[in-house]
């Protein structure tokens, strides 16, 4: 119940405070979470030494993640417009890949990185119809909390252990399928290597891409600003006949190296490598 509360209030002061004082409002809240969270300072350090070396690892970058999520809870409470700053070639993107809206159906692989929440808005704003997963909240109030600040009448918000039903159905009416793939919530997915670290990914998005056979994107959003975003939508190129493993891999693979480019936008607060004690 103390969760609850606290989101409300997060969404209240989201949507009160103007946005020129939203940043160093955050920066003083995000300094006194970096330093009560120990645990999850921990685990982002480490993240963050498999995804760009030990060498280059700091305090600095593992605060700048903290920044990161403030500003991302930010924009997802407030529900304030954002800005592309790449406009013209995320709408060519669009063009190119998906064409009109209901012209066909095709997936879009995301990760927890820049927010994908704004991403999801994106596809939105240009008139897509969009199907996406979600693991409930262990609270059924705080669940039905996120669900009315997700709300929009192109978005179609089902929980995860549906299963496939719900994304036939949007493939039969041509919408558009839009899959957070990189955390294996149901615990139920495979080991991986990559970059000399094992990890477990679930096997969801390989399934689904090898059951419907659909074109696949990655969509790569990077905060340049508070509510400014650089968006492009990428082909993913894949063989519906690979093993799950490989196309796990596959998958996996074009994401982290997307995630690479801008690593402290990669909102994971939990053990994610382990090293691979075998190299």
């Amino acid at each position: 119940m103390i969760a609850l509360y606290l989101y409300h209030f997060l969404s209240w002061l989201c949507r009160t405070i103007p946005k020129s004082l939203a940043k160093p409002i955050l920066k003083a809240l995000t300094h006194l979470y970096y330093f009560l969270d120990k645990n999850g300072r921990q685990n982002i350090t480490n993240n963050l030494k498999a995804l760009v070396g030990p060498e280059k690892t700091t305090k600095k970058l593992a605060f700048e993640t903290y920044q990161e999520f403030s500003l991302f809870l930010y924009e997802f409470f407030s529900k304030k417009s954002a800005i592309t700053i790449n406009q013209a070639e995320l709408e060519q993107d669009l063009k190119d890949s998906l064409g009109y809206p209901g012209k066909e159906p095709a997936i879009i692989l995301m990760g927890h990185y820049g927010n994908w929440e704004v991403a999801l808005r994106q596809l939105l704003s240009h008139g897509y119809t969009v199907n996406t997963l979600s693991m409930k909240h262990s609270n059924s109030k705080v669940d039905t909390f996120f669900n009315k600040l997700r709300q929009h009448e192109n978005l179609k918000c089902f929980d995860i252990q549906a299963g496939l039903r719900p994304l036939l159905k949007a493939v039969q009416n041509n919408e558009i399928i839009a899959l957070a793939c990189e955390r294996d919530y149901l615990h139920s997915g495979i080991q991986l290597e990559l970059f000399d670290h094992q990890f477990n990914f679930p096997t969801g998005p390989a399934m689904i891409l090898k059951k419907m056979k659909l074109p696949a994107y990655t969509f790569y959003q990077e905060r340049s600003h508070l509510l400014n975003f650089k968006s492009r939508l990428y082909p993913f190129n894949y063989d519906p006949q690979e093993s799950i493993h490989n196309l796990s891999f596959n998958i996996a693979e074009n994401l982290f190296r997307l995630i690479q480019k801008n690593p402290t936008q990669w909102l994971t607060f939990e053990p994610y490598f382990s090293r691979n004690t075998a190299s």
